[in-house]
């Protein structure tokens, strides 16, 4: 039961960073890419973590969102394909978290990101729901 408080507790906090993600969708301005990635990274962390939760297994205080994945395949859980590409939002965690982004290319599409991230929560809290139900 204590797994499962602790997984609702971590999409909380996802919630807070895809709910600061929505004010930066369109506000380009005043939020780098490096910012939204960061928070996106941060959402999908947060998740991925409460997933983890809800599953009972045990995992270090890592970035990573692959090696989460990773985690969750090796228990035999798997992350539906339509939210493995989020594992790349892990260098704006670690790379581009101190140094800004060097490339050419088009800027982040923010809001296929934002339905992506919030697609993911959906999921999860949709699992966490069920896990609750069964166990009261």
């Amino acid at each position: 039961m204590q797994n499962l408080e602790h997984a609702e507790n971590m999409l909380v906090m996802s919630n807070k960073d895809y709910n600061a993600l929505r004010g930066m969708v369109e506000n380009t301005e005043y939020f780098s890419d490096e910012i939204f990635g960061f928070h996106a990274q941060q959402a999908i962390e947060k998740a991925a973590k409460a997933l983890l939760d809800i599953y009972s297994i045990e995992y270090k205080k890592i970035h990573d969102i692959g090696e989460l994945f990773k985690l969750l395949k090796q228990n035999g859980y798997e992350v539906p394909i339509e939210f493995i590409s989020l594992q790349d939002l892990t260098e704006y965690a670690v790379d581009f978290r101190y140094e800004p982004i060097e490339s050419d290319n088009d800027s982040l599409d923010r809001k296929l990101i934002l339905n992506q991230v919030i697609g993911f929560i959906d999921y999860i809290q949709k699992l966490l729901e069920k896990h609750q139900s069964q166990n009261s």
